[in-house]
Order: structure tokens, then C-alpha cells, then sequence
């Protein structure tokens, strides 16, 4: 697998992965249509922040995205596509950003992650 850093001409392509991704859990129309319109990558976070797809046979396969906040960074995406799940991108994917953070001597990393109902979106 190659990884790349993610163009805002990935965008739509992201959006697809991460929303099919968080669907894949089964989470009911609502909360998937306000994970699109709250949580959902887009083209300003790309072009501001640190995204890198993994891409292979031609096709993405998954993608990380990290921010700097004062004193830590924060993981706000990582997705693999439903069609790649339990063939070790997520492994992969992981060592690519372990190993980035270590370039870029981050050391603190803060996890974000979805919500556990929709109701809680509300």
C-alpha cells in the first residue's frame, strides 16, 4: 500500500469512505445524516490539516486525518473503506501515521470519536 498526502481533489472520495465506514457500524439515517453534515471530512480540513490516503490496485483504500491544537494533536479521522475491512489496511494505516508522528516528533495524540447514539447528537 502507498500513501500519499490527501489533495482537496480527494474530497468527495473521502467523504464517501468515511461516511460508508461509520454506516458499516449500522447507525440509523439520522445520525448518519448529521455525521455528513457535522463530522464528515471536507475540503477546508484538508487543505489545513495533515491527510494521508492509502491507496492500492488504484483504489483508496483508507485515510487518517490529524490536527495541531496548542499542546497536542488530535486524530479526528481514520477510515477504511468497507471493501477493504479485515485486510490489514487499518494495521497499515496505523504504522503510516505512528511513523509520521515520530517524523514530526508528535508525542501527545488525543483520539476523537463518533458519537455512541444519535439521540446524543440532538
Amino acid at each position: 500500500m502507498e500513501f500519499i498526502r490527501a489533495g482537496i481533489n480527494f474530497t468527495d472520495e473521502l467523504r464517501k469512505i468515511a461516511h460508508e465506514s461509520e454506516a458499516y457500524w449500522g447507525y440509523d439515517h439520522g445520525y448518519m445524516t448529521k455525521f455528513d453534515s457535522l463530522f464528515n471530512i471536507t475540503k477546508e480540513f484538508i487543505a489545513m490539516h495533515t491527510v494521508y490516503l492509502g491507496q492500492q490496485d488504484g483504489k483508496i483504500r483508507c485515510f487518517w486525518g490529524i490536527l495541531r491544537k496548542s499542546d497536542y494533536w488530535e486524530l479526528e479521522y481514520f477510515y477504511i473503506s468497507c471493501d477493504s475491512i479485515g485486510e490489514g489496511c487499518g494495521r497499515k494505516m496505523w504504522l503510516h501515521m505512528i511513523n509520521w508522528c515520530m517524523e514530526n516528533h508528535v508525542e501527545k495524540i488525543q483520539w476523537v470519536t463518533s458519537v455512541l447514539s444519535s439521540s446524543s447528537l440532538d
